[in-house]
């Protein structure tokens, strides 16, 4: 089976980016994966070149299937720059709330980073 996904750990932070837009089996494989190698417990979900398109049925079930799988204290942080893949990681924030989770959704990577390692967002009307 060919994965629709890549992993990588880069400081600490580990990286799922998925290329075509997830099935719930490749979410679940993703998940079982990131359990075996994801010690910090900071995660980035990059939707950017897939998107997702699941029912909220299938949302709430691989939900479910992380909250078994993946440890806590947790931070996650999701990379949708379209709205409904935006909205759909709403929707798996949601059903993914529990004690010790911390879930964001950004439209980009750098911002997710940044809230991942509680960088302090800069304004670009104050100097340094």
């Amino acid at each position: 089976m060919n994965k629709s996904y890549n992993i990588e750990i880069v400081d600490d932070v580990t990286m799922v980016r998925f290329i075509d837009k997830p099935k719930p089996d490749d979410i679940r494989m993703s998940i079982d994966e990131v359990a075996t190698i994801s010690l910090s417990g900071l995660r980035l979900w990059d939707l950017s070149d897939s998107g997702w398109d699941l029912t909220s049925e299938e949302l709430g079930e691989v939900a479910d299937y992380a909250k078994t799988k993946l440890l806590l204290p947790s931070k996650i942080a999701f990379v949708a720059p379209e709205d409904l893949s935006y909205g759909l990681s709403r929707v798996y924030e949601a059903f993914r709330a529990q004690d010790g989770l911390q879930i964001e959704i950004f439209r980009t990577e750098e911002k997710a980073l940044n809230w991942l390692k509680n960088i302090p967002e800069q304004n670009p009307n104050t100097a340094p």
